[in-house]
């Protein structure tokens, strides 16, 4: 893939393809259609509206973080630097919202999602940086961070 050419059509662009992202998610969400769209081959279970709209999502946040390229900020540092021990344990920590039940809090899907984002990325990030304090270089082995 060309960076440059990608970047050069991306820029300008970033928040209609975030607005049109979201508005895939809404539609899908309105629809009722929640999940990832798992069916059995051969078939047909609805337009699969979730290709367009991660490809979508991705291409806006692309071009979004290029324009903060330069700009250098501590919470991006170290999202970015423990982003493997994020996709590590994010799991765990979602399986513990949804087992004390603070997945659904308000009852607002979107707020939820935004709510359960940040606590589960938090979560991850404290729980990387503790055993890194922990562990040392060791921690490297236990949650890649």
């Amino acid at each position: 893939l060309n960076r440059e050419a990608l970047l050069n059509w991306v820029q300008g662009k970033e928040v209609y393809l975030l607005v049109c992202g979201l508005a895939f998610a809404g539609l899908q969400t309105y629809a009722g259609d929640v999940g990832n769209y798992q069916k059995p081959m051969f078939e047909y279970g609805g337009i699969d509206l979730v290709l367009p709209q991660k490809l979508l999502l991705c291409l806006a946040f692309f071009g979004l973080l290029e324009r903060c390229r330069d700009h250098r900020s501590e919470v991006l540092t170290l999202i970015s630097a423990a982003s493997f021990a994020i996709f590590f344990l994010h799991m765990i920590f979602l399986m513990v919202l949804k087992k004390i039940d603070l997945a659904n809090s308000t009852e607002i899907a979107w707020v939820d999602v935004a709510l359960s984002s940040t606590v589960v990325v938090a979560l991850s990030i404290a729980c990387a940086v503790a055993a890194n304090r922990i562990l040392g270089a060791k921690s490297r082995m236990l949650v890649g961070y």
